[in-house]
């Protein structure tokens, strides 16, 4: 839901929900675990809780502006609409990467903006590698109808003002990048 808020920005208020509007028997405390023990957590600030199960729940980190790491949940929102009025004012996007979240991003700006040019750099022969070739080919002749370009088995090495280069000397221009590389977990 998070990637159609980059062209419907008022789409977050339909897809956000405060852990206390579901989890009302539940106390949710944000801090940093210091020590972990066999039946409690030492917190840096809120002191000890105590525990029969313990679930580590680390999370996950992605590019900008999928899901940001050290960013407060309100700037976040700021953030989404900021890349949606950068996006409205762009003519030349460029995708970096053509998994999942690369081919969703793809797809929703060519629902709300056709006339945009979309250019897909991915690293791997085809889109959503990790897909069979069935959904690969489909997805892969949907945006090529909306008139997405492709630079397959290349990745992009570096940029400066709008121009980004693969590792196979392809250059493109863009107005605006979205990097859909993948998640990292938190350790």
């Amino acid at each position: 839901g998070i990637l159609r808020t980059l062209v419907e920005p008022e789409h977050l208020s339909k897809i956000q929900i405060l852990h206390k509007d579901y989890l009302r028997l539940a106390k949710v405390v944000v801090d940093i675990v210091k020590e972990v023990g066999k039946d409690f957590v030492r917190l840096q600030t809120s002191g000890k809780i105590y525990f029969d199960y313990l679930a580590i729940c680390s999370g996950s980190n992605y590019n900008l502006p999928f899901k940001e790491q050290k960013v407060i949940p309100a700037m976040r929102a700021k953030h989404l609409k900021e890349s949606n009025i950068w996006l409205e004012k762009a003519n030349k996007i460029l995708i970096i990467g053509g998994g999942l979240v690369g081919v969703e991003t793809a797809g929703e700006i060519c629902w709300k903006y056709p006339d945009k040019e979309i250019t897909i750099v991915h690293a791997h022969d085809r889109l959503i590698e990790r897909n069979n070739e069935k959904a690969s080919r489909y997805v892969h002749s949907f945006l090529a109808q909306k008139g997405v370009k492709f630079f397959f088995n290349e990745k992009v090495v570096k940029h400066a003002k709008g121009n980004y280069i693969t590792n196979k000397g392809t250059k493109v221009v863009a107005d605006m990048a979205f990097l859909s590389t993948g998640i990292k977990p938190n350790y």
